[in-house]
């Protein structure tokens, strides 16, 4: 696999053994892979652009503002975190180089674990269990609006392990597992499904997390679930458009109540991804290079394959989209370790063609997609 070979000659002679890194920016993926590499390697320091950031402190590594950092302690090995190509340009006009003296950070931690330990690690992996939702948003990311009644499905507790059972046959650790839907909490089977998981790969998941809108009442066989597991409810808010603002204050107040850990994300505005009304008016100069502008964080898990980009099983399942050979990787013809490097390409976004098939048409979430649309609208 030359991509895999050239990304460990580039980690080997510019990364392994250095005595120190510096992570920018600061943000929420930084903080998911930090809380698992601070035991193998030393993080000097935090970089922020935003400067009331300064001196102050995650998991005891002190946050800088990154302007007076970069000028005042020379040059750094970096990794980057998020808003690559900002902060590429922003390092490039004092004189850093790419890939040599800044890395991505997602590529950093594959290689450093598959190097040093022959890992695989995942950063976040989403996994749809239902395709049934209680409400039907005009612009859902995961086109359950479009599915009709034969293309509907609950995935069964029998599926699920089968799906994880394929994935953690050839990944060694996941820094998060997300749960969703449709509306995840419609399927029945989502107790024992966090449970299984929890069971079976607690010392291998950093965190489970599911993400409900919270308008499906909380059983108390689920919430005995989520606390015996430490999962986390991330909550969509969609009360800017769907009047269920007092469901969804006793939804939250049942979770707290229980010792639930919850994040609450107020949906304001979605990223318009033209697909599927405005199919054919969507055109990039360069497909692959909207993709890896989009660069999403999630991987995908459904039906014992995994996918670069979640939703495009979803789109596939509704029946708006006919599936490439590059828009996944078959867990169960993983045999040896050219396969496991073709598993870690695939995560990086070196997909087997320029790009996933619904590149072509989405707009994406990334910076070259600057509409929007309301969130939630019904």
């Amino acid at each position: 696999m030359r991509v895999i070979e050239e990304l460990e000659r580039i980690y080997e002679q510019y990364w392994e053994g250095e005595a120190a890194y510096v992570v920018m920016p600061n943000t929420i993926r930084a903080r998911t892979y930090l809380a698992e590499l601070i035991t193998d390697i030393h993080i000097e320091a935090i970089l922020d652009n935003n400067a009331t950031m300064d001196h102050t402190y995650f998991a005891g590594i002190q946050i800088c503002y990154a302007p007076d950092f970069l000028q005042k302690n020379g040059k750094k090995k970096i990794l980057v975190s998020a808003h690559y190509a900002e902060i590429k340009e922003q390092l490039e006009r004092i004189g850093y180089r790419e890939n040599i003296d800044f890395i991505d950070m997602h590529m950093f931690v594959s290689m450093f674990y598959w190097n040093r330990k022959n890992e695989i690690r995942l950063l976040d992996v989403h996994t749809a269990i239902t395709t049934y939702c209680s409400l039907n948003c005009q612009n859902c990311n995961m086109f359950i609006n479009y599915y009709n009644s034969e293309h509907k499905r609950n995935i069964s507790l029998e599926e699920f392990v089968e799906n994880f059972t394929a994935l953690f046959e050839h990944v060694d650790y996941c820094y998060k597992v997300s749960i969703l839907g449709g509306e995840p909490l419609l399927n029945r089977e989502l107790p024992q499904m966090i449970e299984w998981l929890y069971r079976e790969y607690q010392s291998r998941i950093g965190q489970i997390v599911i993400i409900t809108n919270g308008t499906v009442p909380l059983q108390e066989r689920l919430i005995k679930a989520l606390k015996l597991t430490e999962t986390k409810i991330s909550i969509s808010d969609y009360t800017v458009s769907v009047p269920y603002n007092e469901k969804l204050i006793k939804f939250e107040t049942v979770l707290r109540e229980n010792g639930i850990a919850i994040e609450v994300n107020q949906e304001m505005k979605w990223k318009d991804f033209f697909f599927p009304q405005k199919k054919q008016q969507v055109r990039f100069e360069s497909v692959r290079e909207h993709m890896l502008c989009c660069n999403p964080v999630f991987r995908g898990l459904n039906d014992k394959k995994f996918y670069y980009c979640h939703i495009v099983w979803s789109a596939v399942q509704a029946g708006l989209l006919k599936e490439e050979k590059a828009d996944f990787v078959d867990l169960t013809k993983i045999k040896n370790t050219v396969d496991r490097k073709k598993l870690i390409a695939h995560d990086l976004g070196f997909v087997e063609k320029e790009s996933i098939s619904l590149c072509k048409y989405c707009g994406g979430c990334g910076s070259d997609n600057v509409s929007s649309v309301l969130a939630g609208v019904q």
